[in-house]
C-alpha cells in the first residue's frame, strides 16, 4: 500500500499535479496514523486480557487459600470447643472442691484441658495480594477490603495462639512439673508404665488456689481464641462469595 503511494505522488510531480500530490501525502499520513491507532488499541486489548487472565488466576489462588483455611480452621474450631469443654468441666470440679473425683477421671480432664495442636495458617497468597499497594480487582473494588480485614483476623488468630503456647509454657508445665507427675498424664493417653509408685495424687491439686488459677486462666484465654475462629470462618464464606460472583469459574467444584 505504501509502496503504491510513493510511485502515485512521483508520477503526480512528473506530471506538476502538486495539490493532488498533497492530498494523497495527507492521505499516506492519514493511514500511518490510523494504522499506529488500530496497532495501540490492539495492544491495549491484549495488555487489557493479560491483566483479566492474570486476576483470574490471583483470584482462584486466594479462592483455593481460602478453601484449605475453611476445613483447617473448621478442624481447629471442634478441637479448641472440645478443650474448652473440658477445662469447664474441670473448673467447676475445682470449685465444688469434689475431692470423691477419682484419679483417672481427673487426669482424663487434665489432659485433654491443656493438650492442643499447633496453629499454622496459610496466607502466602492474601498477603502476596495485600503486599502489592496498587493492585486492584477491576471486578470488585469490595475485594481487597474484605481480603484486608481478614488478615487481621488471621493476625489476631496468631496472637491469641501465642497467648495460650505462652500460658503453658510460662505457667502450666512449670507449675506440673513442680506439683504432679507426668506419669499420670501418659497413662491417661495410654501409655503403660510399670513404675506405678512414682505417680502423684491429684487431690492436692483440687484443693490448690493456684491450680485452679491455671485452669480459669487457661479458659479465659480459650474463649476469645474460639470467638476468632468463628469470625474468621464468616469472613471467609463472604469472600468466598464475592470471589464466587466476580469470577465465576474460579470454583473447582
Amino acid at each position: 500500500m505504501l509502496r503504491f503511494f510513493r510511485q502515485l505522488r512521483q508520477r503526480l510531480l512528473i506530471k506538476n499535479k502538486f495539490s493532488k500530490y498533497l492530498l494523497y501525502a495527507v492521505g499516506e499520513i492519514l493511514l500511518v496514523v490510523i494504522g499506529i491507532l488500530i496497532a495501540l488499541q490492539v495492544n491495549n486489548w491484549n495488555e487489557a486480557r493479560l491483566e483479566r487472565e492474570n486476576e483470574i488466576l490471583i483470584a482462584r489462588d486466594v479462592y483455593l487459600e481460602l478453601l484449605e483455611n475453611r476445613d483447617y480452621l473448621r478442624t481447629t474450631q471442634e478441637e479448641w470447643a472440645q478443650r474448652g469443654k473440658h477445662i469447664r468441666a474441670l473448673s467447676d470440679t475445682l470449685v465444688t472442691e469434689n475431692l470423691q473425683l477419682g484419679q483417672k477421671v481427673f487426669d482424663s480432664l487434665l489432659i485433654r484441658a491443656i493438650y492442643f495442636n499447633s496453629f499454622s495458617l496459610k496466607r502466602k497468597k492474601l498477603d502476596r495480594v495485600l503486599s502489592v499497594g496498587r493492585f486492584e480487582f477491576s471486578a470488585s473494588k469490595d475485594l481487597i477490603g474484605k481480603m484486608m480485614n481478614l488478615a487481621g483476623l488471621y493476625d489476631a488468630l496468631e496472637e491469641a495462639f501465642k497467648y495460650n503456647q505462652d500460658t503453658w509454657t510460662q505457667a502450666v508445665q512449670p507449675y506440673l512439673i513442680a506439683h504432679y507427675s507426668f506419669r499420670n498424664l501418659n497413662l491417661a493417653l495410654g501409655a503403660h508404665d510399670i513404675n506405678k509408685s512414682l505417680k502423684i495424687s491429684h487431690e492436692p491439686l483440687l484443693v490448690d488456689p493456684v491450680f485452679d488459677n491455671l485452669i480459669n486462666n487457661m479458659g479465659g484465654e480459650v474463649m476469645p481464641f474460639n470467638v476468632l475462629l468463628e469470625l474468621s470462618l464468616d469472613k471467609i464464606g463472604e469472600l468466598q462469595e464475592l470471589l464466587k460472583i466476580n469470577y465465576p469459574n474460579i470454583n473447582p467444584n
